[in-house]
């Protein structure tokens, strides 16, 4: 049998934990991978926790403790980047729901500010701003119906 330099060790045990092999399997995604398709980012999360746990539950007693400690730090991180991810997809669906009526709203406000100012100042900038606003509402509101109708 060959004998490890530490380098090679560390390597080794580093693939155990980071990627090891039975997680990953010829022409599929790697394990963890595949669960968030399935099981989604929420679910895969709370999955990395329990196994998290499990391994410092019982470190010690099936392989080595740095070992096991190391793959409970390895879910912990995994959960908490699932975690991350997943806060912004649901930051993403709630913009890509909510920003254009809020843009359109912006814009009928400034409209509706720089056509008064227009009104009360007799001033024809104002007023040419104001329709810039109108047009720039209008291209918004359109752009919100393509949106419902896809």
């Amino acid at each position: 049998m060959m004998k490890l330099t530490g380098f090679e060790s560390n390597k080794i045990n580093s693939e155990m934990v980071n990627h090891p092999s039975h997680y990953n399997l010829p022409d599929r995604k790697e394990c963890i991978d595949e669960m968030i398709d399935i099981y989604g980012l929420k679910d895969a999360a709370k999955w990395c926790e329990i196994t998290a746990y499990k391994y410092k539950y019982r470190a010690g007693h099936k392989g080595s403790v740095a070992e096991d400690m190391s793959k409970a730090e390895w879910y912990m991180d995994k959960a908490r980047e699932l975690k991350s991810k997943r806060r912004w997809e649901i930051f993403s669906k709630i913009a890509d729901r909510y920003l254009p009526i809020f843009i359109k709203g912006i814009f009928a406000w400034i409209m509706l500010f720089c056509m008064l100012h227009a009104i009360l100042f007799s001033d024809r900038c104002s007023m040419a701003v104001s329709i810039v606003f109108l047009a720039l509402a209008c291209i918004a509101e359109s752009i919100l119906k393509e949106n419902e109708d896809d």
